[in-house]
């Protein structure tokens, strides 16, 4: 392997641990604005008059920013997930180039190193699925905090 081959898997291996590590970040920060938001109603709303005095509008337009912010981070989550994908399959081009001829039965390496993986949203799917899944979770309890604040502490 030359030099401009290890320099090429060595920025490869950079990105795909940053497409690893990136959605936890997004959903970290997705979470903490949304339950941010979903607790100041629930604060506001415990007290006397509370949010009774803000208009179906406003709530509306609240409920539409949390709408495109839900699309925004679907959207860059299977744009991550698309990302990692490719970049995971440079390095399995690159196993499949040096070591499976070589050391594939010398160290046992299992056959899914060697597979290369379909571009598409389901590929490998567990992994960002589950960060979609409490996208969708998240986005349905703030708006149903959001909405139905003015019923939750009502006599």
């Amino acid at each position: 392997m030359d030099d401009l081959e290890k320099y090429i898997f060595e920025q490869v291996k950079i990105e795909v641990d940053y497409t690893r590590s990136w959605p936890n970040k997004l959903l970290a920060f997705y979470v903490a604005i949304n339950f941010g938001l979903a607790g100041s109603f629930l604060a506001f709303s415990s007290r006397d008059k509370g949010l009774a005095a803000v208009p179906d509008s406003a709530k509306l337009l609240i409920i539409l920013g949390v709408a495109v912010l839900f699309f925004w981070t679907i959207w860059l989550l299977i744009r991550n997930h698309l990302s990692y994908i490719d970049y995971r399959n440079i390095q399995i081009q690159f196993q499949i180039d040096h070591l499976e001829k070589t050391h594939k039965e010398k160290f046992l390496l299992p056959k899914i190193w060697f597979r290369l993986n379909d571009r598409n949203i389901f590929a490998r799917g567990q992994g960002w699925g589950y960060y979609g899944f409490i996208t969708v979770l998240v986005t349905a309890i703030t708006i149903a905090t959001v909405w139905g604040s003015k019923y939750l502490f009502t006599s």
